[in-house]
């Protein structure tokens, strides 16, 4: 949805000049009889810690979610899908032992790639695809044990906002 605001040049011209709207995913919209839109701010759900994270994560479906925002060690990823992140994360890692010290999920050190696994060449290491929940699980342990900053806005399906900084 594009928002408009009306600027007037003169008598005679108006302009429309477009608004940033990234903000527009916190905001339920509604129209309204008379043609106007109502944005209601989106209650979201903050989680902090990674005790935090463990209860509260469990009470959501991950699936068919979508990452709003992502920043990592005070950089923005411009990534929104959980595997791109978590790509991004075993890079900064850099060190397959220390993902798999920590690791939820499947991981082998040999080259494997069937059965739905993904070999990273410079860690010596292949993971095991996994659904969204998992994948975040994921990315907020190595998060969590490698001393790395993220802080990440998801919304699921049900339109719930959860907000992770860890």
């Amino acid at each position: 949805m594009e928002i408009y605001t009306i600027r007037r040049l003169n008598e005679n011209e108006l302009i429309l000049e477009k608004i940033q709207n990234d903000f527009m995913d916190e905001y339920d919209r509604e129209i309204l009889p008379n043609g106007n839109i109502s944005l209601k701010k989106r209650q979201s759900t903050i989680i902090s810690s990674f005790n935090d994270f463990n209860n509260e994560i469990k009470k959501y479906n991950i699936k068919y979610s979508e990452i709003i925002k992502c920043t990592i060690n005070k950089t923005k990823t411009n990534l929104y899908k959980y595997k791109q992140n978590l790509d991004y994360i075993y890079n900064i890692i850099d060190r397959g032992s220390q993902i798999i010290k920590h690791t939820t999920l499947h991981i082998e050190t040999v080259h494997k790639t069937n059965d739905g696994f993904k070999y990273y060449p410079d860690l010596g290491i292949s993971v095991q695809s996994v659904n969204s929940n998992k994948c975040l699980k994921e990315i907020i342990t190595q998060c969590f044990y490698n001393d790395i900053r993220i802080n990440i806005t998801i919304k699921t399906s049900e339109n719930d906002i959860i907000e992770i900084s860890i």
